[in-house]
């Protein structure tokens, strides 16, 4: 568990889903080296996510978009929007999809994915970084 800054309340986070997906074979790495069809945005499963940070940082919500579909997924981040908060979360939102869609993420060079690892391990899906200093 860890401490919130509220208050001083204790709040766990969710844990990691389990996934039987092999990651092993599967890179992480910058966007350059993202699977072609996630370029021409012929299959579906390839996700680009994002962090919106609200007014004066008080909320952030976690953004994927799949490429194909344009169907987007939020997750609320509360508290922080540290990577051991934000990790687990969007592996819970992005393990609910069936198999087809879960082909990679990509994200920003932000510091809430540092954990890109243990959620790659828990969905099955390898993580991708953008080019850094690209907007």
């Amino acid at each position: 568990m860890r401490w919130s800054a509220r208050a001083g309340a204790r709040f766990p986070s969710p844990p990691l889903a389990k996934s039987t997906h092999s990651t092993s074979s599967r890179p992480h790495g910058l966007i350059s080296e993202r699977p072609a069809e996630a370029e021409d945005r012929a299959v579906p499963g390839f996700w680009e996510g994002d962090l919106i940070v609200g007014a004066s940082n008080q909320s952030q919500v976690a953004t994927l978009v799949e490429r194909r579909t344009r169907f987007v997924m939020l997750a609320r981040i509360p508290h922080d929007r540290t990577a051991e908060n934000v990790a687990p979360r969007l592996a819970a939102k992005i393990t609910t999809l069936p198999d087809v869609f879960d082909n990679s993420v990509t994200w920003d060079q932000g510091g809430e994915m540092s954990r890109h690892k243990q959620f790659a391990m828990a969905t099955g899906m390898p993580v991708y970084f953008c080019d850094p200093h690209s907007f």
